[in-house]
């Protein structure tokens, strides 16, 4: 019975040891698979990254002195157990050559690139030596090392968020991860009873509390939806279209979101174009932006002054748009609070991290900004009515009904807080501060808000008052081009024009009356206490509205998933009704495609379009862009030639658009057939 006894656990012992040499293995290969696919796939966020560290030497040093660290640390680890056979160390070394190939492949073998990987292979080798004949047995040696890495980096960002992970670089906050993970798993693998009981805890407090991530509110409230009287009254170059008798042109942007690309085109074209039309900006009533298109839409206030400009028609102009709020590295300071904080913020007790890394993002951007006190003002009072800045509109999505949240300074006129229309359905959309709530946040947290799209960064809780919260996500999942927000705004104005058209007719006592027109160019009587408008829609968008594009994605041939259809189809689903939403806005404002004005034969084009292609231009999803996709965007967005025009005739789309501010067109030839 002894011998059974014995022999029963001499195999439980050899099952275990190979149990634990699987477990070995699977912490040493975790990082090659982890660089390897991204090596593999190479998508361009990661190829700007390495770029950028080539271009930053020092990042490029310190991102290979870690993943070396981490190297030498996996042999101590072997080392102290008796596990550092040849097969280990070289997949110990893996790592190290994968991030070699990573930066040569963009950079080739430069001179930086050629020293560096030849001294950190001499230094893991020399490592390995020293290591293989010393008689070193410290088994917690290489544990604590990682550890003392992986707290050096998460103490330094909870002391310096922004500006440290900006100065070491997103791939060095990634290796410090992948680093520590892989070291971790070693560990765990040597020692599988801590290991497995450690991973039961971190499953049970995952899932056991709550993902709060409730964002900052001050005091606030919403102002009238009957403020466009007074902000048409007040602009600087009203009398110029009053003694041409023609409407003043109300434009109404929408920013398509897109991540930092998305950011750059709507910034870079909203930043061009007031360069070139010095009254443009405040010729802007509503500036609406989604996910990224909100965060550029408020990088471009923050660059420009309130003080409005006299009439002035557009011109060609030599001046330089300021790229650094958009060059910066938005994205280490992400990756840092995604990987080093948020993953350990949930084990500790108390809310420790003053900000999620959706905030972090935020207040990347403001930092960067031109003016970020201006950035830090509550969305519900951010607007003055005879400033040239424009109302700032970000749109979210509810994840209760998935409907529109729309965070603004005032409601459409006719819409509530609520999103129901009195006596009309205008809108489906809840609009806060409205008459929901009496707080607010800031002007940059509020595109912060619109720009969560997780899991990169994760849905927002926004406490309306002491009982009533929305959980609020990026605001593409309904809708990605915020077409729909400015039409809501456009019906509003248009409702309020037909009645006092209405009150007009009926002979009843009135003020002076706001009026819609559809004809830009048809001649107008200011004399009878009368205020002309004509809304302008200027989109910018990613998205192509051209029908062979349509027709061509339509008839692609894709193959069938099993595991990603259902998310293929969600994606596609939420692109195209981006494309709706646009398509309807095209219809009712007379816009250039498709031909004729449907329903609307006597009405001037009000409807524009700024485009770009992501795939033509290769631009990554994510938080950092260079100068030279930047530029890349800027000439993509707005043809050289777009404030060049003789008379009033063109056939370039903007520079019909730049025909609005300049009052001495006034005949039907500066709108050609498409």
């Amino acid at each position: 019975m002894a011998s059974v006894s014995s022999a029963t656990r001499d195999r439980s012992a050899k099952r275990g040891l190979k149990s634990n040499l699987v477990h070995v293995y699977i912490a040493l290969i975790l990082p090659i698979v982890i660089y390897g696919i991204l090596n593999y796939a190479d998508p361009g966020q990661y190829r700007l990254v390495l770029v950028r560290a080539i271009q930053n030497p020092s990042q490029f040093i310190i991102a290979v002195g870690i993943v070396l660290f981490y190297g030498v640390n996996t042999l101590l680890l072997l080392r102290a157990h008796g596990r550092h056979t040849r097969l280990r160390v070289i997949l110990a070394a893996s790592p190290l050559l994968l991030t070699f190939y990573a930066f040569n492949s963009v950079a080739g073998l430069g001179l930086l690139t050629t020293i560096v990987s030849i001294l950190a292979l001499a230094a893991f080798f020399a490592a390995y030596r020293w290591i293989s004949t010393s008689k070193l047995r410290l088994a917690w040696l290489g544990g604590l090392l990682a550890f003392a890495m992986f707290a050096v980096f998460v103490i330094a960002h909870v002391y310096s968020p922004i500006d440290y992970a900006r100065s070491v670089g997103s791939y060095a906050i990634f290796a410090v991860f992948v680093g520590f993970l892989s070291i971790s798993g070693l560990a765990a693998a040597i020692y599988p009873k801590i290991g497995w009981a450690t991973l039961g805890i971190i499953v049970v407090v995952y899932l056991a509390t709550p993902n709060n991530h409730t964002i900052s509110t001050v005091p606030s409230y919403s102002l009238r939806d009957d403020l466009i009287t007074e902000w048409v009254s007040a602009r600087g170059d009203l009398e110029a279209y009053k003694a041409a008798n023609m409407p003043y042109p109300v434009i109404f942007v929408s920013s398509e979101g897109g991540g930092i690309y998305a950011a750059a085109h709507a910034y870079m074209t909203l930043s061009q174009l007031a360069n070139g039309c010095p009254t443009f900006a405040q010729h802007i009533f509503v500036a609406v932006g989604v996910s990224g298109g909100a965060i550029g839409n408020a990088l471009f206030n923050a660059s420009i002054e309130d003080k409005q400009h006299d009439y002035a028609p557009c011109r060609p102009t030599e001046t330089e748009v300021n790229t650094s709020p958009l060059t910066e590295d938005h994205l280490a300071p992400v990756l840092a609070r995604l990987l080093l904080v948020e993953t350990i913020a949930r084990l500790l007790p108390g809310e420790w991290p003053e900000q999620d890394r959706a905030s972090l993002l935020a207040e990347s951007f403001k930092q960067a900004s031109a003016d970020p006190e201006y950035l830090s003002k509550a969305a519900g009072e951010s607007w003055e009515p005879r400033s040239a800045r424009p109302a700032l509109a970000a749109v979210a999505t509810k994840m209760n009904d998935g409907q529109r949240f729309v965070i603004a300074p005032f409601t459409p006129y006719f819409a509530t807080g609520a999103g129901t229309g009195v006596g009309n359905p205008i809108t489906t959309a809840e609009w806060y501060p409205g008459r929901i709530s009496q707080t607010s946040v800031s002007l940059i947290e509020a595109a912060g808000v619109s720009a969560r799209f997780p899991w990169i960064t994760p849905t927002a809780r926004l406490e309306l008052s002491p009982t009533s919260h929305r959980i609020l996500a990026d605001g593409g999942y309904f809708e990605n081009s915020g077409a729909d927000t400015v039409l809501d705004y456009i019906r509003g104005l248009r409702i309020w024009s037909d009645w006092e058209e209405d009150i007009q007719e009926k002979g009843l006592p009135q003020e002076c009356a706001l009026l819609v027109v559809r004809d830009f160019y048809k001649s107008v009587d200011w004399s009878k206490c009368r205020a002309y408008i004509f809304p302008i829609h200027l989109a910018i968008t990613s998205t192509s509205m051209n029908i062979k594009d349509r027709e061509l994605a339509a008839s692609a041939q894709g193959r069938s998933s099993f595991l990603f259809d259902p998310i293929t189809t969600l994606l596609t689903t939420r692109s195209s009704r981006g494309l709706l939403a646009l398509e309807r806005a095209n219809t009712e404002l007379c816009g250039w495609r498709d031909g004729e004005c449907i329903g609307n034969q006597e009405a001037s084009k009000g409807f524009f379009v700024s485009g770009i292609s992501p795939t033509t231009l290769d631009l990554p999803l994510g938080w950092y862009l260079s100068e030279n996709k930047v530029k890349s965007i800027a000439e993509a967005a707005l043809p050289k030639n777009v404030f060049v025009y003789e008379g009033n005739d063109s056939d370039v789309e903007m520079t019909v658009f730049a025909l609005h501010f300049d009052t001495s067109v006034t005949g039907g030839d500066a709108l050609p057939d498409p």
